[in-house]
């Protein structure tokens, strides 16, 4: 059965039929369709994955520091093992004057001498929510939790208490601030109303309804109860310390602290500089989730370009597609790396440096690490598959073209340039598209656009880009196979002005900080002017190809602009013959005659090789013929003063050097590789003149 027949019973239009029939035109086009759209799906879910392991882990963080109010208008900045922030976009990249959140302690220098290095600049920053806070109601916590606790418990015994009906069991108690004043000055801890008005809990993941009725539950039973509500009470109750996550934020001595519990970990405080160390994984989270969201939409990209090699039937086209599925490769391969650093860092500075111990992402680290594995696994087979697609294609496609634009290398040639065009202007679409749009994310959704000295006139000529996006799309994909000299000059202006602008955004330095701080942006942005670049030497290319003879190729069928006749259809042509068949080897001597060396040629009748044997004429001498021979043609000598040859010659005045064979005479013909000659026998005395 072949599969370009298989086709819906009800009628498509014209386009969605060809659509169809470039999909279905044989097995290895329809299973390279196939493969690319598991693959697309495949690959899209794991994406989406990542992405929401991405989002969770900086909600997480971003609650936590949104809740201390331990962020500002700065900029994070990461150098060694030394943590800034920048609340101004320093020139040239040029941190040494901003304030240090935190800084790994040197050797020969202890931690206590590092701290009280780094707390100055949560102490400066929290000053204005301190005398914020200062107007506000302030609540004691409760010195009665099943015992005498005095105010100046540390943190951990006023908060949580272990619990007498469980044993290796915590039960983590929140009090919320009293309603009755109580003396500042007789308190070293207290919760502040204007920075935790009640307890807040941030779950991560998400926590179960009904787990505080169920604390409740298991706060008011008996001891008499029986073994088995124990049991089912405590295992809901592993459960929520399992997944639940909760926050209180207080303030002590004039600094805003934070207790964290719940996860599967004992109750921890985060100091200051820990919760503005915070800030830094929330930015890197943050551009990974930006980075995630390119990667969802590479995937669309992907399948769209898989889909318009099969409609074209192009060789680059196929190559394009391939290196799209390398590309996916690479930068698998680059998140892994890229999450391996982040965890190093970020155990460096946050974990085991500005908190202490405290390990804030437990479970991300492990999910987001699956998710990349599982991509690059796939990516990996994806990109073997694809390279064997692609060599079967290419010898599929390669018989395709050859019948669309005839056997002139000089038009294949010219063909494969305006094809090659097509496909870089593809590619500068989409790296574009991404380069400008997280440039203007970075605009409106960051802390470096609040910063920028420009950002009305970014966010304008950002804006201004992608709206030329599609005239420069269109005069780039129709002037080359239209050969339209004004739309083509349009698209190598267009170019131009692209390139000039990405020049010019360098001397600013909200730009500056972004493509040297962010990789992947400078990734990105660095494979847009390239391709561009590469789209205009390619369209300058094609510009002086015009004329030569490929738009008459690639319109066979069409009436052409400057012809006068009108358009004809013909019906079917009885004696056009269809071209072999895609799928079988195309006829040869070798098949009609058998394979060489042996027998090159047809077999051969006695007469050429058996010198005496009968000729297939008959005599004029043998009795009862009554045709009478002709006599022999006379001719001069062809070899006077010249070295014997036996290859033919002709003369100047086009003449033949040799008579044909009449019925009274026959020729004995010797075959060797190196001469051919012929011998005449002569039946009649009279003679015949060649006239040249």
């Amino acid at each position: 059965m072949r599969f370009a027949d298989v086709r819906p019973s009800f009628t498509l239009p014209a386009k969605v039929n060809l659509v169809w029939h470039r999909i279905t035109f044989s097995r290895l086009t329809l299973l390279y369709f196939i493969f690319s759209a598991v693959h697309f799906i495949i690959q899209l879910s794991l994406q989406v994955k990542a992405f929401t392991i991405n989002d969770n882990a900086a909600h997480l963080l971003s609650s936590i520091i949104a809740q201390s109010s331990t962020t500002n208008d700065s900029l994070p900045f990461l150098s060694g093992s030394t943590l800034r922030m920048c609340s101004w976009v320093p020139l040239d990249i040029d941190v040494h004057l901003c304030p240090i959140v935190w800084q790994a302690p040197e050797k020969g220098e202890s931690a206590a001498d590092t701290e009280s290095t780094t707390s100055s600049y949560g102490a400066s920053s929290t000053t204005s929510s301190s005398s914020a806070s200062s107007s506000s109601t302030s609540g004691v916590v409760a010195s009665t939790l099943g015992g005498n606790l005095g105010i100046s418990a540390t943190l951990k015994s006023a908060i949580a208490v272990p619990s007498q009906s469980r044993v290796h069991e915590t039960i983590t108690v929140f009090v919320p601030a009293l309603p009755t004043a109580v003396d500042n000055g007789s308190a070293n801890t207290r919760l502040s109303s204007a920075a935790v008005p009640t307890p807040s809990r941030f779950p991560f993941p998400p926590t179960q309804d009904g787990n505080d009725s169920d604390d409740d539950e298991g706060e008011e039973s008996d001891d008499n109860e029986d073994e088995e509500s124990d049991d089912d009470e405590g295992d809901l109750f592993r459960f929520v310390k399992r997944d639940a996550l909760s926050v209180v934020v207080f303030e002590q001595d004039g600094q805003v602290k934070a207790n964290i519990s719940g996860d599967g970990h004992a109750p921890s405080t985060l100091d200051s500089s820990c919760l503005w160390a915070l800030n830094w994984p929330v930015s890197v989270l943050d551009n990974t989730k930006r980075e995630d969201i390119v990667f969802i939409a590479f995937q669309f990209w992907v399948l769209g370009m898989s889909v318009v090699a099969l409609m074209n039937e192009s060789i680059p086209h196929i190559f394009a597609s391939l290196l799209t599925h390398i590309m996916a490769t690479a930068w698998a391969s680059f998140q892994i790396g890229h999450t391996a650093n982040f965890r190093s860092s970020f155990s460096r500075i946050v974990t085991n440096g500005a908190c202490k111990g405290v390990s804030l992402l437990p479970n991300y680290w492990d999910t987001r690490k699956n998710a990349e594995i599982s991509s690059l696994a796939l990516n990996i087979i994806s990109m073997f598959i694809s390279c064997f697609l692609t060599w079967k294609l290419i010898k599929l496609f390669g018989w395709q073209t050859f019948k669309r634009v005839g056997a002139s290398l000089i038009i294949n040639r010219i063909y494969k340039v305006a094809l090659s065009l097509s496909i870089a202007i593809q590619l500068s679409l989409f790296f574009i598209v991404v380069t400008v749009s997280l440039w203007i994310d970075q605009l409106f959704n960051s802390t470096i656009g609040d910063l920028a000295d420009f950002q009305t006139l970014y966010k304008v000529t950002s804006f201004i880009t992608l709206g030329l996006l599609i005239p420069w799309l269109m005069t780039g994909w129709f002037a080359v196979r239209r050969e339209m000299r004004v739309p083509m000059f349009f698209f190598l202006m267009l170019s131009i002005l692209y390139l000039a602008g990405w020049g010019t955004m360098f001397f600013s330095t909200t730009f500056r900080w972004t493509f040297i701080t962010w990789r992947f942006f400078s990734i990105m942005a660095c494979a847009s002017v390239f391709l561009t670049l590469a789209s205009f030497v390619l369209g300058v290319v094609c510009r002086f190809n015009f004329g030569k003879g490929l738009l008459r190729y690639l319109n066979a069928q069409q009436s052409l602009p400057e012809e006068d006749f009108p358009d004809y259809s013909y019906g079917s042509d009885i004696e056009k013959v269809n071209f072999p068949s895609n799928e079988k080897p195309i006829p040869t001597y070798s098949v009609a005659f058998g394979p060489g060396p042996n027998e090159m040629f047809a077999a051969r009748g006695p007469r050429f090789y058996n010198k005496s044997a009968e000729p297939f004429e008959t005599s004029s001498q043998s009795p009862g013929s009554s045709i009478v021979a002709p006599p022999l043609a006379v001719t001069r000598n062809l070899t006077d003063g010249l070295n014997q040859s036996a290859y033919v010659q002709r003369s100047s005045s086009h003449g033949s050097t040799k008579s044909s064979g009449s019925l009274g005479s026959y020729s004995v013909h010797s075959w060797s590789n190196t001469n051919h000659t012929r011998s005449d026998s002569q039946f009649s005395d009279k003679k015949r003149w060649v006239i040249e």
